[in-house]
């Protein structure tokens, strides 16, 4: 099941898409929810995965400059709905079924750069909403709460050929002073894509036993 303000690209029998913009945060829980029960109640499932990797960039520049409005949609999108999403499956999937969560988050996530703090915020509270669930989950261990395998990654996907990076190069570099940074990338041809860090992911997804949290760079 994907989730996505905009029709899927993906044609296929098994694939069910919902179309929701994940900033509604007032509708989050009534619009995903019953669907996602469904479906976890469609099949005996061994194991279930959770990949949060919707993101907006939001504001590209001064943080001076950052507008209050435009600066909540990007922490419900980056932030409340992941989270959200986190909590709804730890509760949801039974307690006895495999389940893996990856938060997709960036370097910036524990690096400042100049112009880039708007999205850096948002995805530094992601990896330590992650941080904070692993622990929940040691500290749950002989109680009613417990899971039996549940792991939780927040993954860096490295530098990926992402709309971001477009966008981050088409900025004016007077307001925002990143530019020549992603400039660069483009130049030195360090730019992976998408699926290089998919496959990373989806290993994860099917692999064995892990601790509650771990982090890892995906990238080269």
């Amino acid at each position: 099941m994907g989730v996505a303000r905009r029709k899927a690209a993906i044609d296929h029998d098994a694939y069910t898409h919902l179309r929701f913009d994940l900033a509604d945060t007032a509708n989050l829980s009534a619009a995903l929810g019953d669907g996602i029960s469904k479906l976890l109640q469609s099949a005996d499932w061994t194991r279930i995965a959770l990949v949060n990797n919707a993101a907006i960039v939001g504001h590209l520049g001064w943080t001076t400059e950052l507008d209050p409005t435009d600066h909540a949609r990007l922490y419900a999108v980056n932030v409340v709905a992941p989270v959200w999403l986190m909590g709804f499956f730890v509760k949801s999937v039974p307690s006895a079924t495999t389940l893996r969560i990856v938060n997709v988050t960036s370097g910036a996530a524990v690096r400042a750069f100049p112009g880039l703090g708007a999205y850096s915020m948002s995805k530094a509270a992601l990896r330590m909403a992650g941080m904070t669930m692993g622990v929940e989950l040691d500290a749950a261990r002989g109680s009613k709460r417990e899971r039996r395998d549940t792991a939780i990654l927040t993954c860096a996907p490295g530098i990926v050929d992402t709309d971001m990076q477009r966008t981050a190069r088409e900025r004016p570099p007077e307001d925002f002073p990143s530019q020549g940074m992603f400039q660069g990338f483009l130049k030195s041809g360090v730019i992976d894509p998408p699926d290089v860090p998919a496959a990373k992911i989806v290993g994860f997804c099917e692999g064995e036993s892990r601790q509650s949290y771990a982090e890892e760079n995906l990238g080269r």
